[in-house]
């Protein structure tokens, strides 16, 4: 066995002298450093290995080594004279690369493409757009006058998958009227209504959901939007005038995280003797005296069963201090209730129409109501459908 790095080093040494006086100086000297004598065929079979090595090296290791700076989405746009203010914007890119050689490793240089996909640019409603649009619009606050004199008790109105777009204000006028014989059948210590849980059917002017979903075509959103308005307003304006607090959660939904949330802020501009949480937390916690309200939309996770684990882990110390320990969830738009290790789990029932998604699943024949919830400072005094 032949030391290559000591023929590499004496290479190096004697490479300068002409024709193949190098290679004997080579067999010379190495066998007077190791005693053994290599064949003039087999060093030079060593020296061609090494030196086809080294000139590929020195041919690509300014290719491979030596680092790129890093380009964003508008500079590769620029790159191929596409204006990034334009009408089209970055989807992907895919990057490839290989080697030619033509048979022979010392030609061997490096080659690739880099494939760039564009798009048109779609609208995005975000959380900046919204509030800037909120701030424009110079919504005009509605100020209630309140009179409670001796208030006592929660009220709970959860109105789940009121899915707005394909349920016009007409159909739920007759829950909103028991509702507001609710309201006003007493003076309330606290009135709590989450507001969201797919409010709206579609989360904007496509007809999609939140995900991207298909679940409408041309809809009709300023309807919507307005039958929105004409089903809480009143609502909320009766609920500040019979209580001493009102607190409003948006809770987000899986077919409007978006338009439903900026529902939410709007509300939160409109009537400023409310308490609104417009925070997009998949999981919230309302406290009241001896009270533990848990929300969520119940799509994520879709294990119903996992909602008490998740919640007694997220909100421990609340959950220990209260007597009462509730969640209520939506999404399948029928009642379910799971009671178990002091905490109640409920699936609320909607008043909604059942639509093909639904209807497909066999989720059909559920009572069409929605559910309302008394409580005193340490009990649940009543589950009411309206």
């Amino acid at each position: 066995m032949y030391n290559q790095e000591l023929i590499e080093e004496l290479y190096e040494k004697h490479r300068d002298r002409k024709g193949e006086g190098y290679r004997n100086l080579i067999i010379k000297e190495y066998k007077e450093i190791t005693g053994d004598t290599i064949p003039l065929g087999t060093l030079r079979h060593r020296l061609r290995k090494y030196k086809n090595q080294k000139t590929f090296n020195q041919r690509t290791d300014d290719i491979i080594d030596e680092t790129s700076p890093l380009y964003n989405s508008e500079d590769l746009l620029r790159a191929m004279g596409v204006d990034p203010d334009g009408d089209l914007t970055f989807d992907r890119a895919t990057v490839n690369r290989w080697w030619l050689d033509r048979g022979n490793i010392l030609e061997r240089i490096r080659n690739g493409q880099l494939k760039i996909q564009l798009k048109k640019k779609q609208f995005e409603l975000t959380e900046a757009v919204i509030n800037e649009l909120l701030e424009m619009a110079n919504i005009d606050q509605l100020w209630v006058d309140e009179s409670v004199d001796k208030p006592s008790g929660l009220l709970e109105l959860t109105y789940a998958d009121m899915h707005f777009g394909k349920n016009r204000f007409s159909y739920y006028k007759p829950h909103q009227d028991k509702s507001m014989r609710w309201i006003k059948s007493k003076e309330w210590q606290e009135t709590l209504i989450p507001i969201g849980n797919d409010l709206f059917h579609w989360d904007n002017i496509n007809g999609t959901t939140t995900r991207g979903t298909q679940v409408g075509f041309e809809p009709d959103l300023e309807q919507a939007w307005e039958d929105a308005i004409k089903f809480y307003f009143p609502i909320i304006e009766e609920a500040i005038r019979q209580s001493v607090n009102v607190y409003i959660p948006y809770i987000k939904g899986n077919h409007d995280a978006t338009l439903g949330w900026a529902f939410v802020k709007m509300i939160e501009k409109k009537f400023p003797q409310a308490i609104v949480d417009t925070s997009i937390d998949n999981y919230k916690l309302h406290t009241w005296e001896k009270i533990a309200i848990g929300f969520s939309h119940g799509n994520e996770p879709r294990d119903f069963k996992k909602y008490s684990k998740i919640f007694n882990e997220l909100f421990r110390m609340e959950l220990a201090q209260a007597e009462v320990r509730e969640i209520h969830l939506g999404d399948k738009h029928h009642q379910m209730i799971l009671d178990e290790f002091g905490i109640v789990t409920r699936g609320l029932s909607t008043a909604s129409n059942t639509d093909q998604w639904h209807y497909n699943n066999g989720f059909i024949g559920a009572s069409k109501c929605f559910q309302a919830f008394i409580y005193t400072e340490d009990s649940i005094e009543a589950m009411v459908f309206i």
